[in-house]
């Protein structure tokens, strides 16, 4: 289910990702990482997980946030910081610890621009920032200006499209997804927003599979070639040694005859021996 509203306030976003960690942050849990379910991995490791998605601002005059399986089935379209902002959320909320989202600026006047999580640890409140490769677990940065987003928007919602909210009911293969995301990590971990990127890896697998089966039917077919090759050099030489053996005994039976035509001639009868056996080593 797609639903679409008029932004009014960054306030109205903020109930949107409070509502849908509520409802979905289980769906971290259809995804493993080393056999684990997400939600089962040390803070610092799904940190690390969640920074690695390439970053990627939702187009100009919509803000989009979505249910975290939909994140985590499609991490090569990179995320905004709303969005990775939610997928930290989603792990804090299935291991009870309190959180909320804090909307901050780095801008000398102040302007809020961008939007994080905080956790509470040892009673304080700590940033967990996942949005840039350069961020750091719990890093505190200077900023400018923040606001807690509460966990109400005021105002009612019309249909003017400015916010999406993706929900969706029920999900696909939690196998299968889980599968395509770890494939995508091993194959491109640095370039997963480029839908390019993917397509490349799909065509690189195709082509490897295509090559080994070229090169099976190659090789199989050389082999063909090479066993007629040894047949006919087989063939060949047998009919040679045929032929040999054929001039040997036609030399022979003609060293007989002329051994004894001679018998009567006074020619001594050992030459004639002699001279059949001269021709046989001259035929080998």
């Amino acid at each position: 289910m797609i639903t679409v509203h008029e932004l009014h306030d960054k306030a109205q976003t903020g109930e949107e990702m409070y509502k849908l960690v509520r409802r979905f942050s289980g769906d971290i849990n259809h995804f493993t990482h080393n056999g684990k379910p997400l939600s089962q991995l040390p803070i610092s490791q799904y940190y690390s997980l969640v920074k690695k998605v390439p970053f990627r601002k939702d187009d100009y005059g919509v803000e989009i946030v979505t249910r975290p399986y939909h994140l985590f089935a499609s991490p090569w379209r990179g995320w905004d910081c709303k969005k990775k902002a939610l997928a930290v959320a989603s792990w804090l909320h299935e291991n009870n610890i309190p959180y909320r989202f804090t909307s901050v600026s780095r801008r000398p006047d102040g302007e809020i621009h961008h939007v994080l999580v905080e956790a509470m640890k040892d009673g304080e409140w700590i940033p967990i920032d996942a949005t840039y490769p350069e961020n750091e677990l719990y890093q505190e940065e200077p900023w400018t200006n923040r606001e807690t987003l509460p966990t109400r928007a005021p105002g009612t919602l019309s249909d003017a499209p400015r916010l999406v909210s993706m929900y969706g009911e029920g999900v696909p293969s939690s196998h299968i997804a889980d599968q395509f995301y770890r494939a995508m990590y091993r194959m491109a971990p640095e370039q997963m927003g480029e839908p390019a990127t993917i397509i490349a890896a799909i065509i690189g697998v195709v082509a490897t599979v295509v090559a080994t089966v070229i090169g099976v039917v190659s090789g199989k077919r050389r082999q063909e070639e090479l066993l007629d090759h040894q047949v006919q050099m087989a063939r060949m030489q047998q009919e040679f040694q045929a032929e040999q053996t054929a001039e040997a005994a036609k030399q022979y039976e003609q060293a007989t005859q002329t051994q004894q035509a001679s018998a009567g001639s006074g020619i001594p009868g050992w030459l004639i021996p002699a001279a059949a056996a001269l021709g046989l080593i001259a035929l080998s």
